[in-house]
């Protein structure tokens, strides 16, 4: 691994300074607490002292890392683990909403991590370790709701009050009425000279924002559509400019158990490809064993994809549908609206049930990855 140079320390303090707030330390937390108070009492003096370098050490060089859990913390109750991990997750997407509105481009990344271990006994022991505690710690999640359903948020990413102008983005999780659990991401722009109907309140700091009724009920109500079409409508809204939408399904679920020889329950999908698909499978195949087809499918638009395209042979671009009497009115709105879109979509599936799959891919020519369920 490339190694970068080493940060150089700032000049050391070489004459007396008098000030109601000191905070000792510039690393995260320092930073943090010096920023923060500063901004909260903008006529108090605060200053910062740091030996080395701001954001060096364990916050920058060494680590610099930024995790959804506390480090050598084992939970006692399922409260203890909501607590713990609702408290990580705010400060994780609080750093985001800083770094979008202060730091350059590209600045926070939502990666993952790496581990690197350069002995093989203590790689192999910290591996059970972790394993057991991971174990533990589903084990107290067991009974907690993991995956959030009707959960809507707004998140602040800038605020231009001089320009009388916000940034936001809306999330929201909902299962839509074919049985999909879908996860919306909206980064919009609202410029408040031209609200007819405010659709985000900012607080007096100007740091927290707070979704209103219009907005929630708006984009709960769209969120059935694909993403262009949530991305057009939202557009229409007075003083608003959309700047990316973003899906992430999870379903259809399709499943088949048989009993005895004979079927003994089977998921009643709702009318689409890999419905009509499946139904037909199935009444000309004598299962023998449990089958299942999951799918998960994203898709997005935003003005800075590439090339448009889909991937997704349950979903094609809608460009390709509109007829003729409404190509001219679709025209229109690409051009007033420029923006592309790309789906993608991805299977889990049994081995019996692959070949459905396979042919429901070639015939819209799409080439999905297709993981085998065993």
């Amino acid at each position: 691994m490339a190694e970068s140079e080493a940060p150089r320390p700032c000049a050391p303090l070489r004459q007396r300074i008098a000030t109601r707030i000191a905070v000792v330390g510039g690393g995260f937390t320092g930073v943090s607490a010096a920023w923060h108070l500063r901004r909260r009492n903008p006529d108090r003096g605060v200053v910062l002292l740091e030996a080395g370098v701001l954001g060096g050490g364990a916050s920058g060089r060494n680590g610099g890392q930024v995790l959804n859990w506390v480090n050598g913390v084992t939970p006692k109750s399922p409260e203890e683990a909501r607590r713990i991990h609702a408290a990580t997750r705010a400060g994780i997407d609080l750093a985001e909403t800083l770094a979008e509105r202060y730091a350059p481009p590209g600045t926070f990344r939502r990666q993952g991590c790496l581990e690197v271990y350069t002995d093989a006994r203590r790689a192999e022991a910290d591996v059970f370790d972790r394993l057991a505690r991971k174990r533990e710690y589903f084990e107290l999640l067991a009974g907690l709701e993991l995956a959030p359903v009707d959960s809507h948020r707004v998140l602040l990413r800038r605020h231009e009050p001089q320009k009388s102008r916000a940034s936001f983005r809306v999330e929201l999780t909902k299962v839509v009425a074919n049985g999909c659990y879908v996860r919306v991401v909206i980064e919009l722009v609202q410029e408040a000279s031209v609200w007819a109907h405010k659709l985000v309140e900012v607080d007096g700091s100007g740091e927290v924002a707070h979704g209103t009724e219009a907005l929630r009920g708006t984009v709960y109500r769209l969120a059935n559509f694909d993403a262009e079409t949530l991305f057009v409508r939202l557009h229409e809204l007075d003083g608003v400019h959309v700047e990316r939408v973003q899906r992430g399904i999870v379903g259809p679920v399709l499943w088949a158990i048989p009993e005895a020889g004979e079927l003994h329950r089977v998921l009643q999908p709702v009318s689409d490809p890999l419905a009509d698909a499946w139904h037909a499978w199935l009444s000309g195949t004598a299962i023998q064993a449990p089958q299942l087809v999951v799918s998960f499918a994203s898709d997005t638009a935003a003005a800075d994809i590439p090339v448009e395209a889909s991937n997704d042979p349950l979903s094609p671009l809608l460009a390709t549908q509109v007829t003729d009497s409404e190509r001219a009115r679709y025209s229109i709105l690409r051009e007033r609206h420029p923006f592309r879109v790309y789906k993608d979509r991805k299977f889990v599936v049994t081995d019996e049930a692959r070949p459905l799959v396979d042919a429901l891919a070639r015939q819209a020519s799409t080439k999905n990855l297709v993981y085998p369920l065993r």
